[in-house]
């Protein structure tokens, strides 16, 4: 930083000060000589605004240094073995006993593409870890590959041996000469990937090129500006966390338990549609749905058994329905409503493969809508071929039975029974806990192959 030479001179003064007295306190004799000396440092040229200063160290563990890659003080250094320059500079003050293990290394092809590690000898890191990266020009998609590549395997070769803080050089800064702007973006969206290690990554760049400080300076300001989170899933606790500034982390938190009641509710509302359809009629004995909304509403109403339900239909009209009568009032308008129950549909085939799913001919305007289910208000599938196939019929006009295999994501599942139209919290599917899983999602399942097929005794 720089500073004028009269601060330095107070400090100084004020502590003589202070050493004169702690020695008269003790009955000391004490001589002090104050001088001065003038050292110039080298200023980076910040890019950033005053007020954006503070994102160097940058959030999500990833911090920019301008200096030298052997001096600095962490669990590893990770040096580019096929960087003749770095090598030597590197190894020269690690002192002799690491030069000579990696020049061993070297020639007997131990430094390969897994790395190869040494202790950090006279150096101020733990460890050393060789890679190699490329000596030649590469064309923008291989050379993202290839800084992934390098970066990927010296991070989880850090994980997995315990190291929480790692400087990189700025690959292909140096000697290839690369556009700043694109090593900065790739070596930055690799590394946050990785946020969720909780590891200290440097990236040192060299003292005599500012404009990739600058390059790197702006990727981070973009990188903050963009308040990315990121999530962890733990798959053996089904749980999910989410990774990233505080107040950023907090309304996602928000957004996903907003979203998730979105989705329940509209699984529920769907789930009505399946049991039956309520339709009014706009003339003579031609009927129209009501929405999935309204549908789920007046199966509520009925349920309580309530004889009146007011509501705003979709041309934002003030209706009511009376249940018993089936009678629709909107002002001085009336019409007839009915309530059509699904049975179970007349045409239903099967498929199979682990689970088996009973499909509707999509040209019946039943499609996946039955009730009378025992184990939940939802799809049905079976792990039994035989059962499935009890189920089907022969075709008239080609004498053979159909059979879907089908694939499905069923989840964790919990015993169902009539009255469920959701699974419970928790839980993706419902089941007799034997054969039979009931699905209560279109994207749970999936139908792979049609089978045709003839039974013994067609």
């Amino acid at each position: 930083m720089g500073c004028s030479p009269v601060i330095p001179k107070l400090n100084a003064t004020a502590e003589e000060q202070q050493l004169i007295e702690i020695a008269l306190a003790h009955n000391c004799l004490v001589q002090t000589k104050i001088g001065s000396t003038n050292t110039s440092y080298t200023v980076p040229v910040s890019c950033l605004s005053k007020d954006d200063a503070e994102v160097i160290p940058a959030a999500m563990s990833i911090d920019i240094r301008i200096g030298d890659l052997a001096t600095q003080t962490v669990d590893m250094v990770v040096v580019c073995s096929t960087s003749q320059n770095l090598m030597n500079d590197i190894c020269k003050k690690a002192g002799k006993a690491v030069a000579d293990e990696v020049n061993a290394a070297t020639q007997t092809g131990k430094i390969m593409s897994e790395g190869y590690e040494t202790v950090g000898g006279k150096l101020f890191c733990q460890k050393l870890f060789f890679l190699p990266w490329t000596t030649k020009k590469l064309d923008d998609i291989t050379l993202r590959r290839s800084i992934q590549k390098f970066f990927q395997t010296a991070i989880h070769y850090a994980v997995n041996t315990g190291r929480t803080s790692l400087a990189f050089p700025a690959l292909g800064c140096g000697e290839l000469n690369y556009d700043p702007s694109t090593i900065a973006e790739i070596i930055l969206d690799e590394t946050q990937i990785y946020a969720n290690y909780n590891l200290q990554i440097l990236i040192v760049l060299l003292p005599e090129k500012t404009e990739n400080y600058k390059a790197f300076c702006f990727k981070l300001a973009e990188l903050r500006q963009k308040k990315q989170i990121l999530p962890e899933v733990n798959r053996s606790n089904d749980k999910l966390k989410l990774l990233g500034p505080k107040e950023e982390v907090k309304e996602a938190q928000i957004e996903f338990y907003r979203l998730k009641s979105v989705k329940a509710e509209e699984a529920r509302i769907a789930s009505y549609a399946r049991v039956a359809v309520w339709l009014f009629e706009i003339e003579n004995n031609t009927f129209e749905k009501y929405s999935l909304k309204l549908n789920a509403l007046f199966e509520t109403a009925l349920e309580h058994n309530n004889e009146v339900v007011n509501f705003r239909n979709d041309n934002n009209e003030d209706c009511k329905i009376k249940l018993k009568e089936k009678i629709e009032t909107c002002g001085n308008r009336q019409r007839r409503v009915i309530r059509r129950d699904f049975q179970i549909p007349r045409n239903w085939t099967a498929q199979s493969d682990n689970v088996l799913r009973c499909v509707l001919d999509s040209k019946d305007e039943e499609y996946t809508k039955f009730a009378g289910v025992v184990y939940g208000v939802g799809v049905y599938f079976s792990t039994d071929a035989s059962y499935s196939h009890g189920y089907t019929s022969v075709s008239p006009t080609t004498h053979r039975r159909c059979m879907f295999l089908a694939k499905v994501l069923v989840g964790k599942a919990a015993s169902g029974n009539s009255k469920m139209r959701t699974p419970p919290a928790g839980y993706d599917s419902t089941t007799d806990n034997n054969h039979i899983f009931v699905t209560y999602h279109d994207d749970q399942a999936y139908a792979a192959y049609l089978i045709t097929y003839k039974s013994p005794g067609n």
